[in-house]
């Protein structure tokens, strides 16, 4: 299976997407090029090639956030303080097709995310990753990843950039 990954635009073909939970379904088909437009986040699609035929079987939207100090986990920063938000990279969404769901699919689409907020963190800044988990199934997918639950909202999760880099 041949995979690529493309920002969304308004050629994107996003229809019969559906990833088995409806808010997630409906901001890729109706929100994400609204957001992108005003520029407060990317949509990053990934396609499936089969017999010439593109489909999207997964997707992410990161956007720009930050992060106080006295909301992490004591083990995020070590050492010297921190300057107080800490710049920081939100991945808001992170869906798969149903079809293509357990078969390591999130796997390469969580890592391209990471991957791109790495990457821009050595152009823009930015020290950390937070995740917002729709349940406690997507929080447990992203705990066997290395993040960490915020103590204030177990949903919402963090992983230092320095830590991300250690992965990468």
């Amino acid at each position: 299976m041949r995979l690529e990954f493309n920002t969304l635009s308004h050629s994107s073909n996003v229809s019969g997407f559906d990833c088995g939970i409806d808010e997630l379904n409906d901001f890729l088909l109706r929100l994400s090029l609204i957001y992108q437009e005003r520029r407060f986040g990317f949509t990053i699609l990934c396609h499936q090639y089969e017999d010439l035929v593109q489909r999207v079987i997964g997707y992410y939207t990161i956007a720009p956030a930050q992060a106080f100090r006295s909301e992490l986990p004591d083990k995020i920063f070590t050492g010297r303080p921190r300057p107080n938000p800490i710049p920081a990279f939100r991945l808001c969404r992170l869906a798969i097709d149903k079809a293509f769901q357990r078969k390591g699919i999130g796997e390469i689409v969580l890592f391209n995310a990471l991957k791109k907020c790495y990457e821009a963190s050595g152009i823009f800044g930015g020290a950390l990753i937070i995740v917002d988990a729709k349940n406690e199934n997507a929080r447990d997918f992203y705990v066997q990843y290395g993040f960490q639950p915020l103590p204030i909202n177990p949903l919402c999760l963090v992983m230092s950039l320095k830590t991300l880099a250690k992965y990468l």
